[in-house]
């Protein structure tokens, strides 16, 4: 059986102090100027037995200067927890990892910065 945490001991976990955040962008596509892959957020702290994961699709158009993001049902997930838990609310349902996205986690454990990709791709242009 998978274990289990509420929604409020994950939110008060993401409230310590210590949380590293690392960053994991995969390149999946390069054409015409528009670079598409994968960012992937991971939050560790040596106080927590577990880490945060969260990715989002994205896609950088160059010659339009304009970078979207998706989530969409090709990643694993929105976000999810190694090792693995369910996040529950407060009547024992399971929050599946899309509707986690909408439970206001602290910014910093979801932020990608796509500065370097935005960078390397006007650089190809040239």
């Amino acid at each position: 059986m998978t274990m289990r945490k509420t929604l409020t001991e994950v939110k008060m976990m993401m409230e310590m102090r210590g949380w590293t955040h690392e960053q994991v962008i995969t390149i999946n596509n390069e054409y015409d100027g528009i670079t598409e892959g994968i960012a992937e957020v991971v939050s560790k702290n040596p106080n927590v037995p577990y880490e945060i994961h969260f990715n989002e699709g994205f896609k950088y158009d160059a010659e339009k200067d304009e970078l979207t993001t998706q989530k969409d049902d090709s990643l694993y997930g929105i976000w999810w927890f190694t090792p693995n838990f369910d996040v529950i609310d407060t009547n024992g349902e399971i929050i599946d990892s899309w509707d986690l996205d909408q439970q206001g986690f602290r910014p910093e454990f979801s932020n990608v910065d796509y500065s370097e990709i935005i960078e390397n791709a006007k650089a190809s242009q040239e």
